[in-house]
């Protein structure tokens, strides 16, 4: 699989691969500023194809202002100083999810709708914002404020659970609205990993709930089970009353698995924490005859 890279000095990351290609969309492990991040493709719209040709600047230096007290540790003491009005308010839609990692996803949603001036009652005018990007120009993250869509909010939510220390990856790839494969749009969101929680899991208390990875209980024990579930956080769709959408997913969501999709859709279901809804994220062939 190719991986894109544009001409800067990337040694300065020697870990991380700087984005990587998925068939119709992309997929990034770190994110920092200047990076020239793929965000679609002029020819065909905004279906990214074999060539992403359209390219967002990540100049994250003009947030970071704003953004200095989005630390694993400040973040970590509000949450203990909230925690239980949280615990009460996750237990009442039975959500299965720890508590920190979705009260940490509400304060992203919550940044990242202020930073960009998100108005849901005024929704982005697509055209403005396509307009935006060309073969021959290359936009700012900071010029896109009140015009973004779900790949300019999904990549500053990426970068802000990053600095919180929080496992998380941006990923353009597509969501599936209905059963038969006929509904699809290209789409950016955050793929989380986090710890598992058990299928028993029961919020109680902040006093008796303990903040560590519970694997599921097996009558064999040689199969071992995941220990981290993965997550999709789709910052772009939030709850009617402000609350982040997060999925998690029937089975492991990487890049390998994407990846995988040359030659095939890739499609796995996802279960939102809160609502129960299912949807299903992956990559498909959007020219495909469905």
């Amino acid at each position: 699989m190719e991986k894109f890279r544009n001409n800067r000095d990337f040694t300065e990351y020697p870990d991380y691969e700087e984005y990587k290609a998925l068939p119709f969309g992309v997929w990034t492990d770190y994110v920092y500023n200047g990076q020239e991040l793929p965000i679609g493709s002029e020819s065909e719209g905004f279906i990214p194809s074999s060539e992403l040709n359209l390219r967002l600047k990540l100049d994250f230096e003009n947030f970071d202002d704003e953004l200095g007290g989005f630390t694993e540790e400040n973040i970590k003491d509000f949450f203990e100083n909230n925690k239980a009005a949280y615990f009460e308010y996750l237990k009442t839609c039975n959500a299965q999810i720890d508590p920190y990692l979705h009260f940490a996803c509400f304060q992203v949603q919550k940044k990242v709708e202020k930073l960009l001036q998100i108005d849901y009652l005024k929704p982005t005018n697509e055209a403005e914002r396509n307009r935006m990007y060309s073969k021959d120009k290359i936009p700012k993250l900071s010029e896109m404020v009140g015009k973004t869509m779900c790949g300019e909010r999904a990549v500053l939510a990426k970068y802000i659970l990053q600095k919180m220390g929080i496992d998380c990856s941006y990923v353009g790839a597509f969501v599936i609205f209905d059963d038969y494969g006929n509904e699809t749009e290209h789409h950016s969101f955050v793929v989380i990993r986090y710890k598992k929680t058990s299928p028993n899991f029961e919020i109680k208390d902040g006093s008796e709930f303990e903040a560590q990875a519970v694997l599921q209980e097996t009558e064999n024990s040689e199969e071992i089970e995941q220990e981290f579930s993965t997550y999709i956080f789709d910052i772009t769709r939030p709850h009617e009353n402000g609350a982040p959408s997060i999925y998690e997913t029937e089975q492991g969501f990487d890049y390998e698995l994407l990846s995988s999709a040359e030659n095939k859709d890739v499609i796995v279901k996802a279960k939102e924490v809160l609502g129960g809804n299912i949807e299903k994220f992956g990559i498909v062939d959007p020219y495909a005859n469905r």
